[in-house]
């Protein structure tokens, strides 16, 4: 009863908010970035919710807070072959029991922040899934033998994320797709990033980072990747971005695919 309280107080709020969306700024420039950046905040039960809605092989309606063409895109590398997926900043299930009803190989790993991943690993053991794995640690992510990895808008949310993607790197992954990324055009400091403060996401306030779009594929170039592609996402009509220094120029939202140097 609690949490049907509470996920409509929420819903509540986000429907009210949409209703000013012109009038508000859904993205404020900040000049730090506090400690927490994202507030952890899922449950088991809502685990069990997502994992049976999505586990269901004829519903049409991919998980909306993930990159729509994933699966069209693990179909065409990997078709019904065996492969080792971390969902790196996967927060709930619905991505896992979507893809794990469609493609049969699929071996998949859990990565998240602490609490989260308490309970998706008490989910996995209560439910017996031998191919969910949860990684608790960016050192263990080295050990694994990944072939694609998927971050969906989970990157600018990580101060120290040239580190975690170097964790990535020494995976030897094949792929690395960022999906749902702002970056921008021109960069106005010596710093590859500007820092954000999220206000559409209401009674919850979310910080992170934009990235200086060259600066990123830069860094990815130094270490042996190559940008595939490179698209927009059809979320950037619903954003403002009036609270973001003009100088930046443009900023898109935008799916990454990085594939690796041979």
């Amino acid at each position: 009863m609690l949490l049907k309280y509470k996920q409509f107080k929420n819903n509540f709020l986000r429907k009210i908010i949409s209703k000013l969306s012109a009038r508000l700024d859904y993205f404020e420039q900040c000049s730090t970035l506090p400690k927490i950046t994202y507030t952890p905040e899922i449950s088991e039960c809502e685990q069990e919710k997502y994992y049976l809605k999505y586990l269901n092989p004829n519903l049409k309606n991919y998980p909306g807070i993930v990159c729509p063409y994933l699966h069209t895109l693990l179909k065409v590398l990997y078709h019904n072959k065996k492969f080792n997926l971390l969902d790196y900043g996967a927060r709930n299930l619905d991505n896992f029991a979507f893809l794990n009803s469609m493609m049969p190989g699929l071996q998949y790993y859990y990565r998240d922040l602490p609490e989260y991943n308490v309970i998706i690993e008490k989910f996995r053991n209560k439910h017996v899934i031998d191919n969910l794995y949860v990684i608790n640690d960016d050192e263990n992510i080295k050990d694994i033998a990944i072939d694609f990895v998927f971050m969906g808008s989970v990157l600018q949310y990580l101060e120290n994320y040239k580190e975690t993607l170097k964790f990535i790197f020494d995976s030897n992954p094949k792929y690395i797709f960022l999906s749902g990324q702002n970056c921008y055009e021109n960069q106005i400091s010596t710093a590859e990033y500007i820092i954000y403060r999220q206000l559409n996401v209401l009674p919850q306030i979310n910080y992170g980072l934009f990235f200086h779009f060259e600066s990123l594929k830069k860094f990815f170039k130094s270490h042996g990747w190559n940008l595939e592609t490179v698209s927009k996402t059809n979320f950037d009509s619903l954003r403002n971005f009036k609270g973001i220094d003009k100088k930046v120029g443009f900023i898109n939202n935008l799916d990454l695919l990085f594939k690796r140097l041979d």
